[in-house]
């Protein structure tokens, strides 16, 4: 059996999907109370810490992302290893992601 893809899952509040990519990656973000909503990004960074995406997320005005999902372009990152942080009010989720052409 070959695996293609995997939904990485973080904390099973956060799924990066597919994993690995190549256009587009998906962040679903599931129920996530938040402290201040004003505060809300995801950041694509390379293994030595540079960050090459920022992304804003703008969720719902009730200060609660319920199964929000957002895409993300990265057709323009090469072939590798990178990390993707989400910042959701004061909490933070780090995970790993990889890129193949």
């Amino acid at each position: 059996m070959l695996i293609t893809s995997v939904a990485y899952s973080l904390n099973d509040e956060i799924q990066i999907y597919p994993n690995p990519a190549r256009d587009l990656l998906y962040v679903n973000i599931g129920n996530i109370d938040l402290f201040d909503p004003d505060i809300n990004n995801i950041t694509v960074s390379d293994l030595l810490g540079k960050i090459l995406i920022s992304q804003s997320i703008d969720f719902n005005s009730n200060n609660l992302a319920s199964d929000y999902e957002t895409a993300i372009d990265v057709s323009g990152l090469p072939a590798g290893t990178f990390i993707i942080r989400v910042r959701a009010g004061m909490q933070f989720k780090t995970g790993i992601f990889i890129i193949i052409k």
